[in-house]
């Protein structure tokens, strides 16, 4: 029997695989099925987002069964055996790059089709363009898809080649029977493989740079070491390591192991560790990680633990399990994946068969149905979850914080109450002299003096405490004559002829003291007495660390209620409590009391955090709705908490509420767009309001957008300010909404403009565009007012908008059931040929009322005149006055006779079509009525003194 390889700093219950063919949630989906249904197995995670699964089950689980089951439904897994430091492959990019090029002119087609040109590739040449796309879309998407149909099941790339096929297939066929070059469908295909590739490179490359950190932990892993022999170094392999052995570790280079430094000192760089960008100095004692860069020193390291059970190892695990891990919301995901490719293909065929019985052509059918299957495909879904967990878990891990499961990301945001630990967590663990109480004409220094003195050699903490006071005052200590340590009392010694003790009240009273001059016992209070008399007492505590206090503050400022648990004496939690100003506070309190104390607000309907050691407090730890375990918790994969800090900094506590938060907001938002988009689009496409070729692109968009979304993680860092969706949103409105337009409408109340869309468009359509800027005072005002009087005869009392005109123009329309013609202002019309495009939506009427409104704030009546008269288009490719005097009239614009003005605004609602000279019957009659109305026009505030 073979067991699958174990992976270092995992149990052998967990076995981690690479699985190669998945492209969607659905078949994320079901290979997640079918591992679970392998016997022994107890759960399996599979990632769309890292192509990964992790299962996990009883130790007799073989590779070759789970391998097998997996290959049932068409895909392929690869034994991770240990973690190595590679890129996953993803999308070439150079395919993304050709298709893009081949698909532009199609784009650019559609584009010009959209905004009213009449330009159009012709067949032949749609199909060139379309057929190496094709062929690239087949080789990429042709063995998901056939891997999909074997197995009587559906994937997004049967989706996209059954899409792509069809469209291309139905073009070709139209091609054949001489179809117009408007009604083929190549475009279609394009751009349902180009956006699809793109949206797999998005993926692709948004999965690496969120991988990133992972793939930076693993290669702080050295594979090699040198271990110390009888004497002499010899280099091995770092897993071949056991705890005991020696290895010699040189200047510019990693630990392999965690271990203890017996000799040498030097500074390590362990940012990549713990987050922290200062060295850490270590000497004879000093703990050491795996993956921690040596400085300019070189070390001799005993070994504590096998390589594959370091931290780093457990970092590198957690984060992986992290990354894999699936919420309750991911699992409804895949199950709503399994059945969604079906049922879109059903969908397909009831929108074609519809289509059909309700009397369409078969190839406006079939475009339908293509435009369902290509509109259905459930990457954004598939993607949705993971993504964000990837580059959530990722971000975080850089800072310095392992998120062990989607569970405590869930758990994050609930919280309403933290509670903290004392020692070691609110408090840096160690104590420090706080106070010295000389008696009678006693120094300070000489207290502290002789109470370090008696302490040179002792390694328990009030010893280092003492010391480490002394050296900071540069006070000089001789070494003492002897030394006599008395547990749970203090210590004796002789020094410079003199006999010392330091230690708590129990010992002064002890060597004779006499209690009438001996203070009362207070907790922290170390005692010194000097040949038999009492000298003085130091109090000694432990300290608050520097940012407790700034912490504290901004969880309450967030809403969350603080508590401090601590098993200490009551008297000396209170003192901390009212420096920290925290309001609940307890005293004497064991790891049950503390997880009873966490369950009983629970009861009562709280989310509770627990910060602690992670060690002794693991029983609240688990209790605790999240608990959160400080730097030095022992084992990170074996501790109670769901997330563990890297490094000694209460600042990552908040920092860590705040990654799970925001990844989980992500995570909704991603959901929300996802399914918004699915359920708004499948009726659209199956009711006719989207081509094939649209569907493409706001498919693959969509799978953009979410990724794109998620990857927003990956720059977070502690203390950056919240990412407020609707705050980004504002801001993007008031550049683009306001500010753009304003600046632009500003611009051309001054700067002739130098084009427009439809002067580009009649370019493009072979009519050329012969335009020439003419300022107001050289336009006959026989034009002013002919236009006036055909176009908008209240040009001078209206702002923008005449509302009557508009009033009649509705009424006229519902009467006729037509659309509204006929009200658009003279304003309007040059907002809409200055700023917009020709064709009609309801789009471009809504964007031709904001320029109309910033037109009439920002310009003068003459100047929209002005330039009305000057973009206007007055015959096939002629734009302004001056342009239309001279095709038409053969004379400059300043000499139009009153008729002439009239015939030229009697073609403005069709220039293309009516003659100014040599007029119809239609363009005559108007001419005639213009010329007979122009002159009684009011048009003081275009011509102001230039009438003649």
């Amino acid at each position: 029997m073979t067991i699958a390889p174990a992976i270092p700093g995992q149990s052998p219950r967990t076995i981690r695989l690479a699985v190669d063919g998945m492209t969607c949630g659905a078949c994320a989906a079901r290979v997640s099925k079918a591992l679970e249904a392998v016997p022994g197995v107890e759960s399996a995670q599979v990632s769309l987002m890292l192509k990964e699964a992790s299962v996990n089950g009883a130790r007799h689980i073989r590779y070759q069964d789970l391998a097998a089951a997996v290959a049932s439904v068409g895909y392929k897994v690869r034994p991770i055996a240990a973690p190595v430091a590679v890129e996953p492959p993803g999308m070439p990019l150079t395919l993304v790059i050709l298709c893009a090029v081949l698909t532009a002119p199609f784009v650019f087609q559609m584009l010009c089709m959209g905004l009213g040109f009449e330009w159009v590739l012709p067949g032949t040449a749609q199909f060139a363009l379309s057929a190496p796309v094709l062929s690239i879309g087949v080789w990429r998407f042709s063995k998901g898809a056939w891997t999909a149909v074997r197995h009587f099941a559906g994937n997004m790339d049967l989706l996209v080649l059954l899409g792509a096929v069809s469209a291309f297939g139905l073009s070709v066929w139209l091609l054949a029977r001489n179809a117009h070059p408007h009604g083929l469908y190549f475009e279609a295909a394009n751009v349902i493989i180009t956006m699809v590739l793109f949206g797999q490179w998005l993926e692709s490359r948004a999965r690496d740079r969120a991988s990133a950190a992972m793939r930076g932990l693993i290669a702080l892993m050295p594979q090699q070491a040198m271990l110390v022999r009888g004497g002499s170094a010899a280099k091995v392999a770092a897993a071949s390591l056991k705890p005991g052995d020696v290895i010699l570790l040189g200047a510019g280079e990693r630990c392999p192991v965690d271990g203890t430094v017996i000799g040498g000192e030097s500074e390590l760089d362990q940012a990549l560790l713990t987050g922290e960008s200062a060295g850490v100095r270590v000497m004879s004692g000093s703990a050491i990680m795996a993956g921690a860069l040596n400085g300019m020193g070189a070390l001799r390291i005993k070994t504590e633990r096998l390589a594959g059970d370091s931290r780093l190892a457990q970092m590198v695990a957690t984060l992986s399990a992290a990354q894999l891990s699936r919420s309750h919301t991911g699992r409804l995901v895949d199950r709503i994946s399994r059945i969604f490719v079906p049922v879109v293909l059903l969908l397909a065929g009831i929108t074609a068969a519809g289509w059909l019985l309700g009397g369409a052509a078969l190839a406006a059918s079939l475009e339908h149905a293509i435009a369902v299957l290509v509109i259905a495909c459930p990457c954004a879904l598939g993607l949705a979850a993971p993504a964000a967990m990837v580059a959530g878990s990722g971000a975080a891990a850089r800072a310095g914080i392992m998120l062990r499961d989607h569970a405590a990301i869930e758990a994050a945001e609930k919280i309403t109450l933290v509670a903290f630990d004392k020692t070691g967590t609110l408090t840096l663990g160690a104590p420090r002299v706080v106070a010295i109480e000389p008696e009678g004409q006693t120094s300070e220094a000489l207290l502290l003096t002789w109470a370090a003195a008696a302490q040179q050699g002792a390694t328990h903490p009030i010893a280092k405490a003492l010391l480490a006071a002394a050296s900071e005052r540069g006070l000089e200590l001789s070494p003492t004559d002897s030394v006599t340590q008395l547990p749970g009392r203090g210590v004796k010694a002789q020094w410079r002829g003199r006999a010392l003790c330091v230690g708590n009240l129990a010992m002064m009273l002890d060597e004779g003291g006499d209690p009438a001059w001996l203070p009362s016992e207070r907790p922290g209070a170390v005692f010194v007495s000097v040949d038999g008399r009492y000298k003085g007492a130091i109090t000694l505590a432990d300290a608050l660390r520097p940012e407790a206090k700034a912490v504290l503050s901004e969880l309450t400022a967030a809403g969350k209620t603080i508590a401090l648990l601590s098993g200490d004496a009551p008297e000396v939690v209170a003192r901390v409590a009212a420096e920290l100003s925290i309001a609940e506070a307890h005293g004497h309190m064991t790891p049950q009391d503390k997880a009873a104390y966490i369950q009983r607000r629970q009861a009562a309907g709280e989310h509770a955090a627990f910060v602690g050691d992670g060690v002794n407090d693991a029983p609240v730890l688990a209790q605790a709705t999240l608990g959160i375990a400080m730097a030095g918790a022992a084992d990170i994969a074996g501790s109670a908490a769901a997330v563990t800090i890297m490094r000694p900094d209460l600042r990552l506590v908040p920092a860590a509420l705040d990654i799970a938060t925001r990844t989980r907001a992500k995570i909704r938002q991603n959901l929300f767009w996802a399914f918004v988009y699915n359920v708004l689009a499948l009726p659209l496409a199956a009711f006719g309001y989207l081509s094939p070729s649209i569907a493409g692109a706001a498919m693959g968009l969509s799978s953009a957008t979410v990724v794109g979304n998620a990857s927003r993680l990956t720059s977070w860092r502690p203390g950056a300010r919240r990412d407020f969706a609707l705050g980004s949103i504002a801001r993007w409105f008031l550049i683009l909404g306001v500010a753009v337009p304003f600046v632009w409408t500003a611009l051309y109340s001054v700067v002739p403009i130098p084009g427009t869309l439809l002067m580009a468009g009649r370019m493009l359509e072979g009519d050329g565009a012969r335009a020439q800027w003419t300022a107001l005072q050289a336009i006959s005002p026989n034009l002013i007012r002919a236009v006036i009087a055909a176009e908008d005869n209240s040009f001078c009392t209206h702002q923008g908008f005449a509302w009557d005109e508009i009033e009649a123009a509705m009424e006229k329309a519902q009467a006729s059931g037509g659309p509204i013609r006929g009200a658009s202002t003279i304003t309007q019309q040059t907002a809409k040929n200055a700023f917009l495009w020709p064709a009609r939506s309801y789009v471009r009427k809504g964007l031709e009322a904001y320029f109309t409104v910033l037109i009439e704030t920002l310009w003068p009546k003459r100047r929209i005149m002005e330039v009305y008269l000057n973009i206007a288009e007055w015959g096939p490719g002629i734009f302004g006055a001056e342009a239309a005097a001279q095709y038409w009239f053969k004379k400059p614009a300043a000499d139009l006779t009153l008729r002439e003005a009239a015939a030229l605004a009697a073609i403005l609602p069709n220039p293309r079509e009516y003659r100014a000279a040599k007029p119809g019957p239609y363009v005559s009659a108007r001419t005639a009525k213009i010329s007979r109305i122009a002159p009684g026009m009011a048009v003081s505030c275009a011509l102001e003194r230039r009438a003649r």
